[in-house]
């Protein structure tokens, strides 16, 4: 469809480094996807996976932990 819906980023941390955010977003969103989320949980997941590696130096992969801790938070 047409609509258009807003994911906030409601995760508070600080940025380090914004390398491999963006690929960590986009294999996110295809990993949750084929795994039968809804593209806003998909979306919500990628969010705080692309956090995780922008508070890291350099394009370090977030670990399922850090993802969940993440969301908790």
């Amino acid at each position: 469809g047409d609509a258009v819906e807003h994911i906030p980023q409601l995760h508070r941390f600080e940025v380090r480094d914004v390398t491999g955010c963006g690929d960590t977003a986009a294999a996110v969103t295809m990993l949750a996807k084929l795994s039968g989320a809804t593209l806003n949980e998909a979306a919500t997941l990628a969010n705080a996976a692309a956090a995780v590696t922008a508070s890291k130096i350099g394009a370090v992969a977030p670990t399922l932990a850090e993802v969940l801790d993440m969301l908790s938070s």
